[in-house]
């Protein structure tokens, strides 16, 4: 398969678009699915994960430095 410059950058160009696309489709539709769960199946799914649920991330920069 012969693939040239204007094929990679094209890719290049794409794949952030539709990672970004994808993420936003997949939140609501995952909490939906999460909201539909049954109480012993979140159960048995909260019992095999390890430990507390990760943090999310500060989406402020002065956020960071709060916390130091």
């Amino acid at each position: 398969m012969n693939t040239t410059t204007a094929d990679l950058l094209t890719d290049a160009a794409i794949a952030p678009v539709a990672g970004y696309a994808a993420t936003k489709v997949m939140e609501p539709v995952s909490m939906k699915l999460y909201q539909l769960q049954s109480d012993t199946a979140r159960g048995r799914e909260d019992d095999a994960r390890p430990g507390s649920p990760p943090r999310s991330p500060p989406t402020r920069p002065s956020a960071c430095s709060a916390s130091t």
